[in-house]
């Protein structure tokens, strides 16, 4: 259903009323914020505004950080990035993608993601990203945080020169943001808090990186496993044989054996599986009709 001019406008400034509380109180009371940001994004839907839906769910994102939601603070700040982007917004982009990439290194750290090698060239990637985005419209103090977050994955995937210079570069960004204008307290902070290095989880290599690593070193074979992996091949090599027909062959002795294992005729019948039962009793009795024309053939008992 389309809205005329007038309740369009009238729902922006409302959406607009509830996104300005809930920046109000978004550190004082997360969970009232979330509630006024959930209100502001159903208006702005209604009115098709994408800048202030995406700044509702950037409001959000920042309240599931809070929270320790790292998949839903994910989720609502690459949507509001969308949104941002479609908009023109590339301030709004820039901020978005920051907390994007706080949501993918607190899932990291957290362990509800798996430290891959993949997982932390993504932060690397992403945390670039809000890096480059943020330095173009000049906000210093968010791109000193977003290296801040690229030295934490330089680190994890062990390029430790490039860690150290996004870390001065981050340094020297806030440096010049402090002289410009004033400082985000919350994310000099934050900056502060992500120059320490420790407690990063180790980077849990993929199948292909591990048959690469000519550094792993082989355990002595166990003789117990050996013994039980010879005895279990010698199984299967004689469950195999036996299925396919066996050939009926006498001894010197005259007894009627199988060729390949020497088992008595009865008994070869028996573990005999080529075939439904019926088809093995007929092959074995038909080899044994023939036993008067069969070779007499040496064969170890």
């Amino acid at each position: 259903m389309e809205v005329d001019a007038s309740a369009k406008r009238d729902l922006l400034e409302d959406a607009a009323t509830w996104l300005e509380k809930a920046t109000e109180v978004l550190s004082l009371n997360p969970r009232s914020a979330a509630q006024m940001a959930l209100r502001a994004q159903a208006l702005a839907e209604m009115a098709g505004a994408q800048g202030a839906q995406a700044s509702a769910l950037l409001i959000s994102a920042q309240v599931s950080l809070h929270q320790g939601k790292s998949k839903a603070a994910r989720a609502a700040a690459q949507r509001a990035c969308r949104l941002f982007k479609q908009d023109g917004d590339t301030m709004g982009t820039a901020r978005a993608a920051f907390e994007a990439a706080r949501a993918e290194l607190m899932a990291l750290e957290s362990g509800s993601r798996e430290p891959t090698q993949t997982a932390w060239e993504s932060l690397r990637q992403n945390a670039k990203e809000a890096q480059l985005l943020a330095s173009a419209v000049g906000l210093n103090d968010f791109a000193a945080a977003a290296l801040s977050l690229l030295a934490k994955a330089q680190t994890a995937l062990g390029q430790q020169e490039d860690a150290e210079k996004s870390s001065a570069d981050a340094a020297e960004k806030l440096r010049k943001q402090s002289g410009s204008k004033a400082v985000d307290a919350k994310l000099a902070k934050l900056v502060t808090q992500l120059s320490s290095q420790e407690g990063l989880p180790a980077v849990k290599l993929g199948r292909e990186a591990l048959e690469k690593d000519t550094s792993l070193v082989t355990l002595p074979a166990d003789p117990d496993e050996e013994e039980a992996a010879r005895k279990f091949a010698h199984r299967e090599a004689a469950a195999r044989s036996q299925e396919q027909p066996t050939v009926l062959v006498r001894q010197a002795t005259g007894l009627l054996v199988e060729a390949s294992t020497s088992l008595p005729f009865q008994v070869a019948m028996r573990r005999d599986n080529a075939g439904t039962p019926s088809q093995v009793i007929a092959r074995y009795y038909q080899h044994a009709r023939s036993v008067n024309t069969m070779p007499i053939i040496d064969i170890p008992v």
